[in-house]
């Protein structure tokens, strides 16, 4: 046992130190800088947000709110989130206090509509950034509870459910404004970009991720079993997301373990309209939905691709996930987009595989109108396909060579099988009307048949083209067949499976390698921990679905940002130019990920100045 006294170490304090001389923080940040201010308010200016606020303030509050005017203003607490999630900061309020108390100057108080008031306390600040905060989420608050600061029982909960449906209206309208703000936001970064980068029409891909809150969830069994005192979740309108369920939801039969209490944020991320050029654009979200698990995609996804319609931008492709596309109703999704001009790309869940409908003596196979008289092995190509890979997935027997090589050799008999349907392909005269009615052509007909029909005679003079011989023509009245050009099919006749190209096709499998791959990809850096971190709900604390929406956009506007950056740096240091129409050949090597392209173009560009080149 030691008895000597220890020597004192000079990097702590004398023993009879005052405590303030440990008054350090080493949390603190310096300034915000004025140019991050002005960028943050331009974007959110750019779109006319602050008007938008104040007319729904006065349409909410007519014919004049009370009181004197508010010490932060909604423009400026608007800005004060985006410049927190830019920050990769957690949103909460007492991160927009230690702005405003510690890190405003004058100058950037000014650009935001604050008055700098020493006498007035921190937690003077943190109530009139909550109060600005509140007045903006009333306005688009669509799941309004009475108080949001404890767990409500469930007589209480049945209650504000209760008040909801009489009120159905109103809250309607309080949805359609926070669709309409959140797309907004993302607007104003799309049209950040360039110009030279928007294209006329855009390729968007849509998919759901979910997103988890700060909240101990209940399931829909031990709900439904809660007495009237028991207490609901302190975010009762979310839900448990369930990772083995088709449409993710709470079947009450899912292990917590493979489960998480969230919301489902509705992304359309912007994808290339040629997928052999992927990196021609950044790919940034394009419209935005917020949802419970389960919600109903369809709608949701309906909802967002109306807004984007609405904001003058014309869709090029849409992909899709088997949840929006084909797992939607027709009618709320699928025939809308058509009638937008949309070319649909969708993948098939084994089930909806091989034949799917018929119209005027046509089938739709896999997505596609073919002639009734092709043959039934390619059919059912797709089918046997994916159940052979099904079977293989069982089979325990097989070692991995064996099961790479059944593997290749059965994809390549379906892209044969897919390659040999195309004779029997039914080609479109034109684009769908209004009212969604396509005129088709048989693969005989037309000044450019793929096939020869004994119903159908052909306009090419005999042995000119080789043609597909059609041996067991359509028995029976077929309109396709009967009428001399083209038959109109309406909206309905295939309206829940048709898409653009053919299923399992090169050009298919480009476009929705692609699509899927922007959005995985998108979905990836906004959930990592070392960017945005939107899988932490503890960096989210506000309370309520709208609130829940709200950061979780802002989250998403500040990738958007990151993203268009990351892209313009990348761009610069591939040395392409745009203005000149010149593209200078990528380097082969994988660039380091210790740097970001916007550091190692700081890094040049410095380095030249310091060290010009002698001449």
């Amino acid at each position: 046992m030691r008895t000597d006294k220890p020597k004192k170490n000079d990097l702590f304090l004398d023993d009879n130190a005052d405590l303030e001389g440990m008054l350090f923080n080493p949390r603190a940040r310096g300034p915000v800088a004025t140019g991050m201010v002005q960028q943050c308010a331009k974007l959110i200016d750019s779109v006319g947000i602050p008007e938008l606020l104040d007319q729904w303030d006065h349409e909410v509050h007519a014919p004049s709110r009370g009181g004197r005017p508010a010490a932060v203003p909604m423009r400026g607490i608007l800005i004060l989130w985006l410049v927190l999630a830019w920050e990769h900061q957690p949103l909460q309020l007492k991160k927009l206090r230690d702005i405003i108390t510690e890190r405003l100057t004058p100058e950037t108080a000014a650009i935001l509509g604050i008055t700098l008031d020493a006498s007035v306390s921190p937690d003077g600040w943190y109530e009139r950034a909550r109060r600005s905060t509140n007045r903006i989420m009333s306005l688009i608050d669509y799941h309004p509870i009475f108080n949001r600061h404890r767990r409500l029982q469930k007589h209480e909960w049945d209650r504000v459910r209760s008040d909801r449906a009489e009120m159905a209206e109103v809250l309607s309208v309080r949805a359609h404004r926070a669709d309409a703000l959140m797309n907004r936001l993302l607007h104003a970064t799309y049209l950040w970009m360039p110009k030279r980068l928007r294209s006329d029409k855009i390729s968007v891909t849509i998919d759901a991720t979910a997103v988890r809150v700060h909240a101990r969830g209940i399931g829909i069994g031990r709900l439904a079993s809660l007495d009237p005192e028991g207490t609901v979740s302190i975010e009762p309108d979310a839900a448990f997301w369930a990772r083995g369920t088709d449409d993710h939801s709470d079947d009450g039969k899912t292990s917590i373990t493979k489960m998480k209490y969230a919301y489902e944020l509705e992304l359309g991320v912007l994808t290339s309209n040629d997928p052999t050029r992927p990196e021609d654009i950044p790919h940034i979200v394009v419209g935005i939905g917020h949802h419970a698990p389960a919600f109903g995609p369809g709608k949701a996804a309906r909802a967002m691709f109306e807004n984007i319609v609405n904001r003058g931008l014309q869709l090029d492709h849409v992909i899709g996930d088997r949840a929006y596309l084909p797992g939607a109703k027709e009618a709320d999704l699928q025939n809308y987009l058509r009638s937008t001009g949309a070319k649909l790309v969708m993948d098939y869940h084994k089930t909806f595989l091989g034949y799917q409908d018929s119209y005027a003596g046509a089938i739709m196979v896999d997505g596609n109108w073919y002639c009734a008289s092709m043959p039934q092995k390619l059919i059912d190509a797709s089918s046997r396909y994916r159940a052979g890979e099904d079977a293989d997935d069982k089979n325990r027997s097989l070692t991995k060579t064996e099961r790479a090589a059944r593997a290749k050799s059965r994809l390549e008999q379906w892209h044969s099988d897919v390659e040999a349907r195309a004779p029997y392909l039914f080609n479109r005269k034109e684009l769908p009307d209004t009212k969604g009615r396509t005129p088709w052509m048989c693969p005989a007909a037309g000044n450019s048949p793929t096939a020869a029909c004994p119903r159908k005679p052909t306009m090419l003079a005999s042995g000119t083209v080789p043609l597909t011989i059609i041996r067991r023509p359509v028995e029976g009245p077929a309109k396709v067949c009967d009428n001399k050009t083209s038959t109109t099919f309406p909206a309905e006749a295939g309206g829940k499976f048709a898409q653009e190209y053919q299923y399992g096709s090169k050009d298919w499998r480009e476009m929705y390698g692609h699509g899927r791959n922007s959005v995985e990809s998108f979905n990836a850096y906004l959930k990592d921990g070392g960017t945005h971190a939107l899988e932490d709900g503890s960096r989210r604390r506000l309370r309520g679905s709208a609130a829940q929406y709200f950061l979780a956009t802002m989250t998403v506007v500040a990738a958007n940002l990151d993203k268009i950056i990351d892209f313009a740096a990348q761009k610069v240091e591939d040395g392409l130019d745009y203005e000149a129409g010149i593209e200078a050949p990528r380097p082969k090597k994988r660039k380091p990920r210790r740097s970001t392209p916007q550091q190692r173009v700081t890094h040049q560009r410095g380095r030249a100045n310091r060290n010009p080149v002698r001449t």
